[in-house]
């Protein structure tokens, strides 16, 4: 799958910050982002009444804060949901761990 966010447009150091722009920037794309998996399994099964399949869409890391001569690193997961890969009804969720 190609790239949903452009990784070189996101400025932000600590993990808030970052989900609020990578959100931002896949909204601004026409994506459907919901909060968690659990929306967006209550979607499908009220839109469509079928258990949904979920991939990594796509995967990156970016430089955190630095705390204590310490530079984090902020992962971020932004997972597809769907019901059928075929179809254009697609949500997406956003995880971000910091380390």
């Amino acid at each position: 799958m190609k790239n949903l966010v452009i990784t070189k447009r996101i400025n932000a150091t600590n993990s808030k910050e970052v989900k609020e722009q990578v959100v931002d920037q896949l909204k601004s794309w026409g994506y459907n982002v919901v909060a968690d998996e659990e929306q967006a399994q209550s979607f499908f099964l009220a839109e469509f009444g079928k258990e949904m399949n979920t991939e990594v869409a796509q995967e990156f890391a970016i430089d955190g804060e630095i705390n204590y001569g310490y530079q984090t690193t902020i992962n971020v997961t932004i997972k597809a949901h769907y019901c059928d890969s075929g179809s254009v009804d697609y949500l997406y969720t956003v995880e971000v761990t910091e380390d």
